[in-house]
Parts: structure tokens; sequence; C-alpha cells
């Protein structure tokens, strides 16, 4: 019908104290159902694993059940320190037992986080990545727990409803790879063999410089290596992305801040018609507001 994704965006609304997902979680994601694709927000797979608060989880029974969110209130961040083996081949079994827990709670298949410095690019990046056994080193051992991850998903879920999000142009300062195009490289053409339903590139880029800087863009070089579907996210416009369809650089456009404030856009991009701007100061907070209320057209609220 069209090729405009949702992106995963966290929203942190679970403020009930039953910490389930409620009706206002539905009617978000039912607002924004015409989109081609919805990726929902990022899910921790272990209690070991949260980070913010208010923001879901995929490890309880109580979670299968209600798609139930955690929030234990702010805390202070712990100084992050070297994972133990042990540790990392837990890690690896609890992505598997979330990809199953959302399975069984009625997704249709799972995008895996290796995006944004988040862990598993935290292991990619070798300026993150300073271990010296076969998790660290060269690009084969910092990608190991990226491809064990997904072997261990992949007993749970065909290949062909999983997904993977990497972004391969740093997206924190202190957070990077000294050749990304080497080690990102490698992983996208070692993807080929794995069948996945999509690869979700996402960059940070402004709709202004990817009309007049196209040559900026990563994705160009790495559809060049991916022979599957793939996904473009992060600054596009109608033109923009329009223009990166019809060059066949990707398959996939996904959107985030515009879908946030125009539960209607792909309507709105079908007619030409303005979009609402959106209000950042509810972007994580604000129950309904900035949430469920945004106006659609021709709608004053």
């Amino acid at each position: 019908t069209n090729r405009l994704v949702i992106a995963p965006m966290t929203r942190r609304r679970a403020e009930n104290p039953a910490l389930a997902a409620d009706e206002m979680t539905a009617l978000y994601y039912g607002q924004r159902a015409t989109a081609g694709l919805i990726i929902a927000e990022g899910s921790q797979v272990s209690p070991e694993a949260y980070g913010y608060t208010n923001s879901p989880g995929c490890y309880s029974k109580e979670q299968i059940d209600g798609q139930v969110l955690t929030q234990d209130g702010h805390k202070e961040y712990e100084t992050p320190r070297i994972m133990t083996i042990e540790e990392i081949y837990k890690t690896i079994a609890d992505f598997g037992r979330a990809a199953k827990n959302a399975i069984e709670a009625g997704f249709d298949g799972a995008e895996i986080h290796g995006a944004h410095a988040y862990l598993i690019d935290q292991f990619i990046m070798d300026g993150t990545n300073k271990r010296m056994d076969e998790f660290g080193g060269p690009v084969e051992n910092r990608s190991r727990f990226l491809f064990l991850v997904i072997d261990e998903i992949l007993k749970n879920i065909p290949s062909e409803k999983v997904g993977l999000r990497l972004s391969p142009k740093a997206v924190k300062v202190d957070a990077s790879d000294s050749n990304p195009e080497k080690t990102y490289g490698y992983i996208i053409d070692k993807l080929n063999g794995y069948n996945l339903a999509y690869l979700h590139l996402s960059e940070m880029m402004s709709p202004e410089t990817r009309l007049d800087k196209p040559e900026k863009s990563i994705i160009p070089f790495y559809r060049k290596i991916f022979n599957g579907t793939l996904i473009s996210c992060g600054g596009h416009s109608l033109e923009s992305a329009t223009r990166m369809l019809e060059n066949n650089e990707a398959d996939l456009i996904a959107f985030g801040k515009p879908f946030i404030s125009n539960p209607d856009l792909v309507e709105r991009f079908r007619q030409g018609a303005p979009l609402n701007e959106p209000e950042k100061s509810t972007f994580y907070h604000g129950g309904a507001k900035g949430y469920i209320d945004y106006p659609l057209m021709g709608q004053v609220i």
C-alpha cells in the first residue's frame, strides 16, 4: 500500500500502577496504522537491560499477557564495566527469550536494535569495545555478539520475520568506529546469508541536507553491499524519501518525529497537506498530551 515505516521511538508512557500497556498505547499505534510497517518502541530483554523509566520490557509472563511496561523511577547511572563471558551468553539467551515472548504477545516479528550505541553497537565499534578476548579486537570478533544474538533469535522466529537496525555513522560523540565502512561493510555483507526481513539503517541527517547534499548519506554505499530489503531512516522529507525510492537506493523509508505529530502522515503526504509540528517537551513524558492528541487533517483540538 505504501513504503512508509514508523521508526521505533521510545515514548515512555507506562505510567499506570499495573505497569501494563493500556488502551492509550493501543490508540497511539492504532491512530498510525495506515503506515506500511510499524516498528514498535524498543523493549528491554531483561531487568538488567532496563535503561529508561516507563519503557517496555519483554521478559516476564505479566509483560506477555498485557505488554507490561516497567518503571522503577529515576536512578543514578551506574559506571559501565566490561561484561564477563558468562554475562555475555546469559544476555544472548535473554534476547532469544524476549523474541519468543514477543511472538507470544502477538507481535508479527522482531527488530534487533543494533544501532545508536546501545549494547550490540558497543560491541561492534572499536571506539567502545576495548576487549582482548574473542569478543574484541578484529571486526570478526567485535561482531560476534551480534551474530550470536541473531542466531539465538532465529531459534524462535523465522528469519523472514526478523529485522536488524544499525547506525554505521556514529550518532554519539564518544561512540564511534575508526573505519565504519570496513566494520559495517563486513557485517552487512555477512547478513546476506541470513535472509532477514530487512536491514534498517539509521543516520542523523536533516531534510535540507538530504535534498541539498544527498552524497552525505551512507545509504547508497551500503545498498551496494546488501542484497535484501533496505530501510532508510533519519531526517527524511517527502521529497528526499521519494527521490531515494526512485533512485532505488532504499526500498522503504522510516519516519520518526513526523509520525509522532501526524497520525495521518500517509494521507497528508498523498494530498500534499501541511504537517503538524511535534512538541519536543512531550516526546518522552506527558501522558495523553503529545501522544494521542495530535489532530488529523481538518480536525481542530
